[in-house]
């Protein structure tokens, strides 16, 4: 409405598709792996971030690995607390598959997680915090869930 926000993505028309394709002769070009003969699907990206500006020197060609690692970083506008807007850049956060469960009948093998303490440098594995008077580790309890909440 009145032309405010996100602009509405349509897609590449076929022609520039096919135009992209031939000049990256079917690799990736960032990485230019072969996208096109090992029968991955080619994703088409604009280099400057206009979903409507669809020419041929605004398109590439990329692979899925580089398509993810472009768009790993978005830019978000927030407020500031006198109401005027600030824009910065974020990393995305990746969906990571809970290290219990089975993936096509094989088990994956649990990872440890783990972050660096600031002060001491030392790693403190994930479900522990360090006390804060004594230093020691001390496992997370778990809170049980209650059946009456329904979200």
């Amino acid at each position: 409405m009145f032309g405010i926000g996100r602009k509405r993505r349509l897609g590449v028309p076929q022609g520039i598709k096919t135009k992209v394709l031939q000049r990256s002769r079917g690799k990736c070009e960032r990485c230019h792996k072969d996208v096109v003969g090992r029968g991955l699907k080619p994703r088409y990206h604009h280099k400057d971030g206009n979903p409507s500006h669809n020419t041929v020197s605004n398109v590439v060609l990329l692979c899925n690995d580089c398509h993810d690692k472009v768009h790993e970083y978005r830019t978000v506008t927030e407020r500031d607390m006198f109401g005027f807007p600030r824009k910065r850049r974020v990393m995305i956060a990746k969906k990571i598959r809970k290290p219990g469960r089975k993936k096509k009948k094989r088990r994956i093998a649990r990872r440890k997680r783990y972050y660096i303490e600031p002060v001491t440098g030392r790693r403190i594995p994930e479900g522990y915090y360090v006390e804060p008077i004594t230093g020691r580790l001390i496992k997370k309890k778990r809170r049980k869930k209650s059946p009456y909440v329904l979200f």
